[in-house]
């Protein structure tokens, strides 16, 4: 929706250059919590006032929500003006931030990586499922242990991508150990195995899902970050019902095993293909014919 884009614009207007990976990592981080302790907590309170309580109580958040965020003061980024919507036309506003992909081979990389990540990722959890009950052999209480693996790698990803995250090979590297981990976790048929891969997955995802964000923040202009971050929300959200659509055959072709190292080894290939945005290279830009969004901002080296 419009809430994500906005967000992760108005960060670039909040906090100074050198703490938005640390940012960056506590919104990932409250992100994985909540979806960790959402269901747990629905649960208790359905269990306490019954399904019509519980939505009443998600009602509340919401409406907290909003004057949470009507009360927020966020300054204008540099180069913004208050009446620069009204000037431009809705459809140059939908397209300035294809405009700055297409000009800064950089920033089209990093939205490569973005749209294709959620396609090659989709399947996953669909053939831990099949894996799970085939040839791991788990019952429910292993097969709950098993699909919290990724959350606790999550945490512990953000929590320890401001350190992880200092190279300027950072991000490439988490995508690779991810896609590496997630190739590997069917190749042995132990649960432990595949646990603690999926583990080292979720720690590459949350340092990739901090330093992803912070590399677009310090390449795109502040003025049009809303629009380059909505084009990747679009993107991204286009992906995940491909790749599930492709599971089946993937599954039917490659089998629960060799379609986790299908996924993995295409993770792989998605990060070799976007490593000069991953890698934050120096790319000069190219404006576009009639494009008023000025030179992205390289990353400093």
């Amino acid at each position: 929706g419009f809430f994500s884009p906005a967000l992760m614009a108005s960060v670039t207007t909040l906090v100074p250059d050198e703490r938005l990976p640390t940012a960056n990592s506590m919104i990932g981080g409250a992100d994985a919590v909540a979806g960790i302790g959402g269901p747990a907590l629905g649960g208790l309170l359905i269990g306490l006032a019954g399904t019509g309580g519980a939505l009443w109580f998600d009602a509340g958040t919401f409406l907290l929500s909003v004057v949470a965020v009507a009360a927020s003061r966020i300054p204008l980024p540099a180069g913004g003006r208050r009446h620069e919507v009204g000037e431009e036309s809705l459809r140059s506003q939908a397209l300035a931030g294809w405009r700055l992909a297409r000009s800064n081979r950089a920033v089209g990389d990093l939205a490569l990586v973005a749209s294709m990540l959620n396609m090659v990722v989709a399947p996953v959890a669909i053939i831990l499922v099949g894996l799970a009950a085939g040839p791991l052999g788990l019952d429910g209480k292993g097969y709950g242990l098993l699909e919290a693996a990724v959350p606790i790698g999550l945490l512990a990803g953000f929590a320890s991508a401001v350190k992880l995250g200092k190279g300027r090979h950072a991000a490439t590297f988490a995508l690779l150990v991810t896609g590496a981990a997630v190739a590997a976790s069917g190749a042995v048929v132990v649960a432990w195995w595949t646990g603690a891969l999926l583990v080292v997955a979720g720690v590459g995802i949350g340092v990739a899902n901090t330093l992803v964000p912070t590399r677009f923040q310090r390449m795109v202009e502040p003025s049009v970050q809303g629009r380059v971050f909505a084009l990747v929300s679009a993107l991204s959200q286009a992906g995940r019902p491909v790749g599930l659509a492709l599971t089946a055959p993937l599954v039917a072709l490659a089998g629960l095993r060799g379609g986790l190292a299908v996924c993995g080894a295409a993770m792989v290939l998605v990060a070799l293909a976007g490593r000069r945005g991953l890698d934050g290279q120096r790319t000069p830009a190219r404006p576009a014919p009639g494009s008023a969004l000025g030179d992205a901002a390289p990353l400093p080296a």
